[in-house]
């Protein structure tokens, strides 16, 4: 009889915390929709976070099957984060007027090209909603949501929210402003919009940020022209650029905050 009772206390207390993590989980999802994150959410999102760091698993430890193709996997990777570690140094001597923070990508979200990602600084390091994220290859998003000690960084590549950006493409001595309007996922590309139709803007030209509309700051890599095309009616251009950096491979990022000025 004894042993009935507490089996029956052990299923009534597993019940009840399956009803709490499944309650807070819908809360979260409801709150997502805010500016920032609400103190359940947050809170679930910093849990989630936590947990996520703690079982992850390397793939290559998945993967390979000998210890010494690990081992070579290993130190290869560990070479290649050591020369982004690098460059990410030469972003901070690039925008000497912008406290740079480096963070860690902990989690992909959604599709994991497409959408965004999670790094491990937030509000308690100085991080806001709308700063540019960028690596040594460009700018790749800005930040959509902001924890306490993580953000949510929206890519340029997403499909579900496309991020508008001011640009600039400097051609012949002659300077263009256009916005880069979204990703072509057929063509694997990143188009602007809005080019003037007697702009002499060639294959190889760099476009950069033109610091209008106040949220990215001037003069930030985006691409390089591979593909122009003119509108039916031969009144505007769209441009096609291809970005610097892998989408597929982000680890480190860098945030620029703004109104730091040195």
């Amino acid at each position: 009889m004894r042993r009935k009772k507490q089996e029956k206390k052990k299923r009534i207390l597993i019940g009840s915390i399956v009803v709490l993590v499944v309650g807070g989980l819908f809360l979260f999802i409801f709150y997502r929709q805010d500016k920032n994150y609400s103190m359940v959410g947050q809170w679930m999102k910093e849990v989630g976070v936590g947990i996520t760091r703690m079982f992850s698993i390397p793939v290559q430890q998945v993967l390979l099957p000998s210890p010494n193709e690990l081992d070579l996997s290993l130190s290869k990777a560990k070479d290649q984060e050591i020369e982004e570690l690098k460059k990410l140094l030469e972003i901070k001597s690039t925008y000497t007027q912008f406290q740079v923070i480096t963070a860690l990508t902990i989690e992909r979200n959604t599709d994991y090209f497409k959408e965004g990602l999670t790094i491990n600084k937030g509000e308690k390091d100085g991080i806001q909603k709308d700063m540019a994220v960028i690596t040594p290859y460009g700018l790749i998003g800005k930040i959509s949501k902001v924890g306490q000690t993580f953000s949510e960084v929206r890519l340029l590549s997403s499909l579900s929210e496309p991020i508008q950006v001011s640009v600039q493409v400097n051609s012949q001595e002659e300077t263009y402003h256009g916005v880069l309007s979204g990703y072509d996922e057929k063509k694997g590309l990143f188009r602007v919009t809005g080019i003037a139709s007697q702009s002499t803007i060639q294959i190889g030209d760099k476009i950069t940020t033109s610091g209008l509309g106040g949220i990215f700051p001037e003069g930030i890599y985006v691409g390089e022209v591979v593909e122009v095309t003119q509108d039916e009616f031969g009144i505007t251009k769209t441009l096609y650029l291809a970005s610097g950096q892998d989408f597929n491979q982000i680890n480190y990022v860098s945030v620029l905050v703004r109104g730091v000025e040195s």
